[in-house]
């Protein structure tokens, strides 16, 4: 699905999505990438060298990684169910000042773009 949102071209914005995959309008350019592997979303930064492909189960330097990004909020993509381990997360995150959501890749799409345009410190996990 093609988002419509106002562009902010001086940032990484999603362009469209699918089930599959995630297309990323770049900074300052009008190229587009489609990613239909895990990836992390940041305003300036497109990374695919940290492992988000199981949310559930990362890895103590993964969320460091998340962390030294610095994010006011992270949005991870889960159809799942909030669980034990989502929650842990959650906390860890929430204890360093990071808010966190999970939500449908549909969800998370749309809150990454309108939290761009407010020109908000935000990172958007795209798993599986």
């Amino acid at each position: 699905m093609k988002l419509s949102q106002e562009a902010v071209h001086e940032y990484n914005q999603i362009h469209s999505y699918t089930e599959q995959s995630v297309t990323v309008r770049h900074k300052n350019t009008q190229t587009l990438t489609s990613y239909d592997a895990a990836f992390v979303l940041t305003p300036n930064q497109i990374l695919e060298n940290i492992d988000v492909s199981d949310i559930k189960n990362l890895s103590a330097d993964t969320l460091s990684a998340l962390k030294e990004l610095a994010p006011e909020v992270i949005i991870f993509t889960s159809d799942a169910s909030l669980s034990f381990p989502l929650l842990q997360m959650a906390e860890y995150f929430n204890k360093q000042g990071i808010g966190t959501e999970f939500m449908s890749r549909s969800s998370a799409c749309h809150t990454y773009n309108l939290l761009l345009i407010e020109e908000r410190s935000v990172i958007l996990i795209v798993s599986p």
